[in-house]
């Protein structure tokens, strides 16, 4: 569009100039023949002007002439005109004419110089006045040179507004022009980015469509395994109940143990006095002393297995602890898998793709080891244990039957 443009106004320079030429050249053309028609009529004005001062100028000398002759009538007496006599007449006239042609040519001399003043005074007048006529002519031509200057420079304002016009139309065209270039590289560019965007998507499509499936089997996958949690839920929640009842078991325990410490104690005391009152009873003495090795015995034994509680109450203890936490990582990994199942599927093929493969290979260790029954901090022994404690349980409760007997054989022998 921009070329298009500046080829017609170049065009259009040339055909102004063509046709502005003829014309300036027609317009000097007229004003120089009306200038020398002026000049003609002027020069021949000149000619009848010095044809009628020749004429005037002698008609005055005929009239000089008659003036003369009627002056020379005059000064002649009536008396010698009525003569007959033609002779007279005529020597009287060339006297008269002898004694005045002296005077005759002084006047004849100064008219002849002042007709010269004149016409040398009319020729300066003549020449003002074509002087005068020419500055007239050439202010006319002056003034119509103005008028067509003035609408020259009108039409060669307009042709210049025309023109800046012309040349802002271009621009703006030039611009408009630039400015679809860029929309058409703009348009190529997003094209381009368009393709390549549907291609990507058609690749997140297949993606999504794959890990689609791969979520319906890990859902399926996940809802076997909060089944088995919740079993293993179970399971725990009995072990839980079941180390309560170890624990009132164990306290009871403790109880008796205190107990048995403080009978023990009493027991030494009265041992002791029992040695130093009775020397001379060899015989209970040694029965005494048999009880006692054996209190001794028994008391050592307890004094192990009551260690041996203690650091079993601190391992069943240490694993409460431990299946407590399991409980809320468990319970903290199914809160997190129903957040991540409430969750958009492009999260979770993007960002969650490597937890969930973390997540999978952690619940198939766990599965493997609940398929072979590999127990969480030693958990399987709680059946042999609880068996343990019963047998623990028993021997107290025989070693207290026969603290109370050994009670009483020495309270029947401090009474001998």
């Amino acid at each position: 569009m921009g070329s298009t443009t500046s080829s017609k106004v170049e065009a259009i320079k040339p055909v102004l100039l063509k046709a502005g030429i003829p014309l300036v050249l027609s317009l000097a053309g007229f004003i120089y023949a009306r200038i020398m028609a002026r000049k003609s009529l002027s020069k021949a004005a000149l000619s009848e002007t010095q044809v009628n001062l020749s004429e005037s100028n002698f008609h005055e000398g005929w009239k000089r002439e008659e003036s003369l002759h009627s002056l020379a009538s005059t000064c002649i007496p009536s008396d010698i005109i009525d003569e007959p006599t033609i002779l007279d007449t005529n020597s009287l006239a060339e006297s008269s004419r002898i004694h005045d042609e002296p005077i005759f040519e002084e006047e004849i001399v100064g008219l002849r110089s002042r007709i010269d003043d004149l016409q040398m005074r009319e020729l300066e007048l003549q020449l003002q006045f074509n002087r005068y006529c020419d500055l007239r002519e050439q202010q006319f031509v002056l003034v119509e040179l103005r008028n067509i200057f003035s609408l020259e420079t009108a039409h060669a304002e307009f042709l210049d507004r025309e023109i800046s016009s012309m040349e802002a139309e271009i621009t703006r065209l030039d611009n408009l022009g630039i400015q679809y270039l860029k929309i058409l590289e703009h348009l190529e560019h997003w094209k381009s980015e368009n393709c390549l965007l549907q291609r990507k998507l058609k690749k997140l499509l297949k993606k999504m469509k794959a890990q689609s499936r791969i979520i319906k089997e890990q859902s399926l996958r996940i809802e076997a395994r909060e089944a088995e949690i919740l079993r293993n839920h179970d399971a725990l929640e009995t072990r839980i109940s079941v180390t309560k009842k170890l624990e009132e078991e164990i306290r009871e325990l403790h109880t008796v143990l205190d107990q048995m410490q403080v009978e023990k104690n009493e027991l030494l005391e009265k041992l002791d006095l029992a040695e130093r009152s009775s020397a001379s009873k060899v015989e209970a003495e040694n029965i005494c002393k048999e009880e006692y090795n054996q209190l001794i015995n028994e008391l050592e034994q307890l004094q192990k297995e009551r260690t041996a509680e203690v650091k079993e109450l601190i391992y069943l203890r240490w694993s409460n602890t431990c299946l407590k936490h399991e409980l809320m990582r468990n319970h903290q990994q199914q809160q997190r898998q129903r957040h991540n199942q409430e969750g958009n599927s492009l999260e979770l093929d993007f960002e969650g793709s490597g937890r969930i493969i973390h997540y999978d290979s952690e619940h198939e260790t766990d599965d493997c080891l609940v398929e072979h029954n590999v127990p969480c901090f030693g958990a399987a022994h709680s059946d042999h244990d609880y068996s343990k404690r019963k047998k623990l349980l028993q021997r107290l409760r025989r070693w207290v039957e026969g603290g109370d007997k050994a009670k009483g054989k020495l309270a029947e022998k401090e009474k001998h």
